[in-house]
């Protein structure tokens, strides 16, 4: 099946915003979506990435009403299975689309809902030079 080039793509599309090359993003992600389409597996999990990279453009791009549905459509994708970090990306980007438009409760809220979900997890350990420390912050600096 298409699920392994649609988890990748989805996942390339969120590497590409974090290198802030956001056209690369986009255009990652939106294939990742349409591969989902073509193979009507719109609902499962791993599009999620997908609407959490073209929520964060959109956002940065100004577009708030658009990140809500690609936010809205992310948090709908978990079909299968979900994972612990794209949903708090999903409420993370929900606080800041939320921010944007003016709307402190609905901030405050996706911001708990960030919370909960990271509750008794840690980030992943990335670049542990060394053993000499690990270039990620810590979960109560995130929150």
């Amino acid at each position: 099946m298409c699920l392994p080039a649609l988890n990748a793509l989805a996942h390339l599309g969120l590497c590409e915003l974090a290198a802030v090359r956001l056209d690369e993003a986009e255009t990652a992600a939106a294939s990742a979506l349409r591969l989902a389409a073509a193979r009507g597996v719109t609902s499962t999990f791993q599009v999620r990435p997908a609407h959490i990279t073209l929520a964060y453009v959109d956002l940065l791009h100004g577009d708030t009403d658009g990140a809500d549905r690609r936010l809205a459509a992310g948090l709908g994708a978990t079909e299968a299975a979900t994972k612990p970090a794209p949903t708090l990306a999903v409420h993370i980007c929900q606080a800041l689309a939320a921010a944007s438009l003016g709307r402190p409760r609905a901030a405050h809220q996706a911001l708990a809902a960030a919370r909960t979900s990271a509750e008794g997890r840690d980030p992943p350990r990335f670049l542990d030079v060394d053993g000499g420390g690990v270039i990620w912050p810590r979960r109560e600096v995130l929150l």
